[in-house]
């Protein structure tokens, strides 16, 4: 008894240590497999609403430039425009048959659709009135997309043509010709390119400027159903009916990297504005996330309904995204991989003038004088600004106009946007080394009593912004009067 007691004891003394043996190769093993699974795997996305609206699939989603409005068209021919902030529907537009392609304008004051049957449709969004309707090609459509300035308009159909019009005229201004079908189009950021996909899987980059066919490109083995470029214009993205998402170089065409993930036909893709991130939706009823540095899956959202994701969009600001499916739902969500934003108001003190489109933005290190990047925002109205941040953490960002003093402030991003800020512009800094001194005065004196097209205007000396240099721009540099501004 006492033997088989010893035998039995040895027995668990060698299981215990083969255990502990094992147990930090399992505890590596374990860590790595954290470590590389992404944190937003699969399951449900973090929705912000869903509507169902439609009664059949979604076949085309469009942002407005300023994110507020959300367009959606439909195969039961209907293309609806929703409230982002609640996801409130606004208008419904009913003109004919399937709506197989819709853009809304950048403004969001129209909407354009092309219908199964072959049909361009304008419709102004403010009161729901169609603008104009005609035909548009002699075969099936299924693109169209504003110019980034939303002066034109291009459809492309199965006819192998782009067309560009300008509403309402049902004359088309410009015609580019392509060997085969166009399935879907996208515009370069600064307008000057249109890139086309086509029915037998190749992609044509085209200088709008004069409509020459700039480049090629070639890898795809079916249909291309997406086209989209990076924020920055450097990088294309495509989607196919081969399964798989591509993404090409445009300076030169190369084909960067190959993604695979969805198993069946990927229906939409879409950059993330910070132009890290792309969103895909396929017949496999999954919307991914992925880095488009490596082109890692950073996420999987399988639709509840099991149901095919045929549009997916990525909101202005990136804070969210958009997807349509067959079940008829358009759903709003969460980028939980969105980068930060920073925004608020500048206020440019002591000035009735025209106020400038943009602002340059110096991102530095904290306390640091020299910028690790250089950032050019769009000045809205009242001043407002907002661009994404380079990172999560601390920061400052500068900025110095022409007669005004710079302005530094710091900001911290770690947990969040930080979209409240408000910079305040000091005048009066006529010679521009950040101070208020006597030299701006003997620059002022220099072009006192001058205006535009006088031999000794200064635009910097004009500070109230009249056109002129007189005692009203004397007294905001006698108020600011050794002032220095931030380094």
């Amino acid at each position: 008894m006492a033997a088989a007691r010893g035998a039995i004891s040895r027995i668990e003394r060698s299981v215990c240590n083969m255990l502990w043996r094992n147990m930090a190769r399992f505890a590596l093993l374990l860590a790595f497999v954290i470590q590389i699974t992404p944190v937003y795997a699969q399951g449900t996305p973090d929705i912000v609403w869903m509507v169902k609206q439609h009664t059949s699939w979604v076949n085309a989603l469009s942002f407005t430039a300023d994110g507020s409005l959300l367009a959606s068209g439909s195969e039961d021919t209907t293309a609806k425009v929703y409230r982002v902030s609640d996801g409130a529907l606004l208008r419904n537009f009913s003109g004919g048959t399937a709506v197989r392609g819709l853009a809304i304008a950048p403004d969001g004051s129209t909407l354009t659709d092309v219908l199964f049957e072959r049909t361009v449709q304008f419709w102004n969004v403010n009161d729901g009135n169609l603008l104009a309707s005609f035909l548009g090609h002699s075969a099936y459509m299924y693109a169209v997309r504003y110019v980034p300035d939303g002066s034109l308009v291009a459809t492309g159909g199965t006819d192998g043509l782009i067309k560009f019009w300008q509403i309402p005229n049902n004359t088309p201004v410009r015609t580019i010709s392509s060997p085969e079908w166009i399935r879907c189009i996208a515009f370069s950021p600064d307008g000057s390119l249109i890139a086309s996909g086509g029915q037998n899987g190749g992609i044509r980059i085209w200088r709008m400027s004069d409509g020459v066919l700039v480049r090629t490109l070639t890898g795809h083995t079916s249909g291309i159903t997406a086209v989209d470029f990076s924020p920055d214009g450097s990088l294309l993205v495509s989607s196919s009916f081969d399964n798989t998402v591509r993404l090409w170089r445009v300076s030169d065409g190369a084909l960067l990297r190959t993604i695979t993930g969805h198993t069946n036909w990927v229906y939409g893709v879409g950059f993330c504005p910070d132009g890290q991130t792309l969103v895909s939706g396929g017949r496999d009823g999954t919307v991914r996330l992925w880095r488009v540095s490596d082109g890692a899956q950073l996420a999987m959202y399988n639709q509840e309904t099991s149901s095919a994701v045929y549009s997916v969009a990525f909101s202005p600001g990136g804070e969210t995204f958009a997807y349509g499916g067959s079940d008829g739902r358009v759903v709003l969500a969460r980028n939980p991989f969105a980068m930060p934003k920073v925004g608020g108001t500048v206020a440019f003190g002591d000035y009735g003038g025209v106020l400038p489109s943009s602002i340059t933005f110096d991102l530095r290190e904290p306390g640091g004088t020299t910028p690790f990047q250089t950032v050019n925002v769009a000045l809205g109205e009242g001043g407002t600004f907002r661009f994404t941040a380079p990172r999560r953490g601390a920061f400052d960002i500068s900025v110095k106009v022409s007669h005004w003093l710079r302005r530094t402030l710091a900001v911290d991003t770690s947990g969040g946007s930080v979209t409240d800020l408000s910079i305040e512009l000091l005048n009066g800094d006529i010679d521009g080394d950040n101070e208020v001194t006597l030299f701006d005065f003997g620059a002022l004196v220099a072009a006192f009593g001058s205006v535009p097209g006088d031999s000794n205007w200064n635009p910097d000396a004009d500070l109230d912004g009249d056109e002129e240099v007189t005692l009203f721009d004397f007294g905001i540099l006698v108020k600011n009067f050794g002032t220095i501004g931030d380094e």
